[in-house]
């Protein structure tokens, strides 16, 4: 269990199923000429020129897809290889023309280093996937570098020539030659030739020991044909898509990866390449994160690291989680892992489009969907490359690494959550106002699970609506599967919190007609595909759809492949009347095996009826594990071999919002483990001796007192649950009576 987020089978499951659905989205980009611009479901935009630097880099998307095992991405490939060999290749004078006019003809003339260098990064990608043409291809574009591009006196590469190689621009820039550093590595992966990668160290010790350094890791993008700095370069066109105003944040984030790479493949490298990467990303995270005052990465940043554009491009964020990966695996450092983490969920709750699909190219400074420097959708190439980097080695280029791994790393899904997402309403503190926060027990479960580890899947009604764009982003930002989530026409439920002096928290509720309960039998899966499935709360009492909920469960307990666990959360404001919570709740007891419940639901479900005694009762009919928590007092757990006491972990509560949802994820979580989950495992968990039931219960009422540490349901990463264990206290007599 002391294993990072970043390797937790949760989030290496939820990374493979966001390649593939970002493959999917892209899958039919071609054009008769290349690839084109993607609208925000993912078609062509018509009218539209066909660039080379996107052709080429959704060809090497393509090759990522056939090194994945999808045959079909072999049909994309070869597409982009005879559309770079063929219509965007000048073929009178060598070399590539920036674009084509939707009809076929040159656009764009000039032969640019950033473009030649995504065509090497795709040849050298198609080479790898097989491509039978990809060859010539990379021979091709590897001798115009070398002719036209490479400045063997200033050891870094030009920026642009006119058609005819006559004119070279005077202009030399840090993008053009960072994208080179990729291609070349890429290259010397390829063809075994070092003189790629001693290139690729020149570059860098000239753009990052060199002038990044000299600048204070400010690093300078833009330089005339001597290689100084041009500080004031498009200071009046600062939002310049490929050569904005001053320092661009991301490529900082991107130069790190890269040193990474570089000092993992030289076989003697500079120790300056790791302290540079470190700079680099120090500087990207003090003048681009949350700068000004709302989550994300500004665009650009003057020369005192001031914001200048404050929209939020998709790539920034994609090349930070990389950077942090890399980092993390090169330093062991856990600050780079709780970074990779924090920029995960940003990506999940802000620029994921978990409706149309892909990822929103631009945000504004709130996080909100535009288009000022980028309309529709972005090519793949960023993103997908986001997905696979974390577990690939830093010696080797992507397609290499993808051709060289010998197991597919995506893990079981071991829990899948049936239930609602409600919209918690919750005071600010600093005002008069609410904040809108996503929840419900079973989402927060969902949630919970994912973060500590498991490799988690939602079943839920998700609203098309504001909130349930803001459900799908939090679930989506703690790496839980979105796969089984149901678009419903329904709007979402809402909930507004009001917490006592004590901490505790009541709700009001307006859940008539939401989404969440209108449940029909074809909307949920055949079978469930997981070790354990938890259900619980208002999704399992509300009609309609709490009928079909007691169906499918019955069915999954008669299967007797997953462990079912089941948390009553009773809100009897909304959830009927005594007498029909105590119907549902015995009606779907036999057909589980793991209950939490609260010694509050069972005062509402039997207050004539001690506490002991209703767990006694469940646990002689034939649960396995029944817990009974206590609030602020501790929980008990019990089993045919014994109980266990645990004292809650001692926290100054913020509120109690999502803590006993938290403690549930936790107990499945600890029962993960120990393999104690899934059909052939049920013994095994009514025979865990009180000890063993004690370790368990504590690390749940760890994380369950991290979440009352915090505003709204807000459960732990695994790493935040390590250090020492609670003291245990004396609790109620539960066990003792039963």
């Amino acid at each position: 269990m002391d294993e990072p987020w970043i390797d937790s089978p949760a989030h290496r499951a939820w990374l493979a199923a966001e390649t593939d659905r970002l493959l999917a989205f892209g899958a039919e980009g071609a054009t008769p000429t290349g690839f084109g611009w993607l609208d925000r479901r993912g078609r062509v935009v018509t009218g539209r020129p066909v660039q080379t630097w996107l052709t080429a880099r959704m060809t090497h998307v393509a090759a990522i897809a056939v090194l994945r095992g999808d045959q079909d991405g072999r049909r994309r490939v070869a597409h982009g290889v005879r559309a770079l060999a063929g219509p965007l290749r000048d073929s009178e004078h060598g070399g590539w023309f920036e674009s084509l006019h939707p009809t076929g003809e040159p656009l764009d003339t000039e032969k640019s280093m950033y473009t030649h260098a995504f065509v090497m990064l795709a040849a050298a990608s198609a080479v790898v996937a097989g491509d039978p043409l990809a060859p010539r291809l990379l021979a091709d574009v590897t001798r115009i570098v070398d002719e036209r591009f490479w400045d063997d006196g200033e050891q870094r590469c030009v920026e642009q020539w006119d058609r005819r190689w006559n004119v070279c621009e005077a202009y030399r820039g840090a993008n053009s030659n960072m994208h080179a550093v990729e291609a070349f590595l890429a290259v010397a992966d390829v063809t075994g030739e070092q003189r790629w990668r001693d290139r690729a160290l020149t570059i860098a010790t000239h753009l990052v020991h060199g002038a990044a350094r000299q600048n204070g890791w400010l690093m300078p993008e833009h330089f005339d044909a001597d290689w100084r700095v041009l500080p004031e370069y498009h200071i009046r066109q600062p939002d310049h898509p490929f050569r904005p105003y001053g320092g661009t944040v991301g490529h900082w984030m991107e130069w790190a990866r890269l040193l990474l790479h570089l000092d993992a493949a030289l076989d003697d490298p500079p120790t300056w390449l790791l302290a540079d990467a470190q700079a680099l990303f120090g500087a990207a995270v003090q003048h681009g994160w949350a700068v000004d005052g709302k989550p994300g990465f500004v665009y650009t940043v003057d020369w005192q690291g001031r914001p200048v554009v404050t929209a939020r491009m998709h790539w920034v964020a994609a090349e930070a989680v990389a950077a942090a990966a890399a980092l993390f695996r090169r330093t062991g450092e856990p600050a780079y892992e709780m970074w990779y983490r924090r920029w995960w969920q940003h990506i999940g709750e802000s620029f994921r489009d978990a409706v149309d699909g892909s990822w929103h190219h631009e945000l504004d400074a709130n996080n909100r969907p535009t288009a000022g420097v980028w309309a529709g959708k972005p090519d793949l190439y960023h993103a997908v490359q986001a997905t696979l980097l974390p577990h690939l080695p830093l010696s080797r280029s992507l397609a290499v690494a993808l051709r060289e791994r010998t197991a597919d790393p995506r893990p079981d899904t071991t829990l899948a959550v049936l239930g609602e997402n409600v919209i918690d309403l919750v005071p600010d503190p600093e005002s008069d106002s609410y904040r809108a926060l996503p929840g419900g027990s079973p989402a927060n479960v969902a949630v919970a699970a994912s973060r500590l580890g498991m490799a988690t899947t939602m079943i839920a009604r998700v609203a098309d609506d504001a909130f349930g764009s803001r459900v799908r982003g939090r679930l989506g930002g703690a790496s839980v599967l979105d796969g089984l989530l149901v678009d419903a026409g329904q709007p979402s439920s809402l909930a507004v919190a009001v917490p006592g002096a004590d901490g505790a928290t009541e709700y009001t509720f307006w859940v008539e007609g939401t989404a969440d309960w209108q449940w029909a039998d074809s909307e949920l899966p055949e079978r469930v595909t997981a070790q354990a499935l938890h259900v619980g709360s208002l999704a399992a009492y509300r009609e309609p759809g709490a009928d079909v909920v007691a169906r499918f469960v019955r069915r999954e307990h008669a299967g007797g492949a997953v462990s079912i666990s089941f948390d009553p959360n009773i809100r009897p404001s909304v959830g009927g009347s005594r007498a029909g919570l105590v119907r549902r709740t015995e009606e779907l007891l036999p057909h589980t095996h793991i209950v939490k419940v609260s010694e509050e639901d069972l005062a509402h479900l039997y207050p004539d009826v001690p506490a002991e005694r209703v767990a006694a009762g469940w646990l002689s009919s034939g649960r396995l594990l029944v817990v009974v928590t206590l609030g602020g007092t501790g929980a008990v757990l019990l089993n045919r071999a014994g109980h266990a006491e645990v004292a809650a972990s001692p926290v100054r509560v913020v509120d109690t919002v999502g803590a006993g949802d938290t403690f549930m994820a936790a107990l499945l979580c600890a029962l993960d483990a120990r393999n104690l989950l899934g059909g052939d495992r049920h013994d095994a968990i009514a025979s865990l001796d009180p000890q063993q039931l004690a370790e368990i219960g504590r690390f749940a009422a760890r994380a369950a007192a991290v979440t009352c540490g915090r505003t709204g349901a807000d459960p732990p990463f695994r790493s935040e649950l390590d250090g020492a264990a609670p003291t245990d206290r004396p609790v109620a007599a539960i066990a003792e009576k039963a």
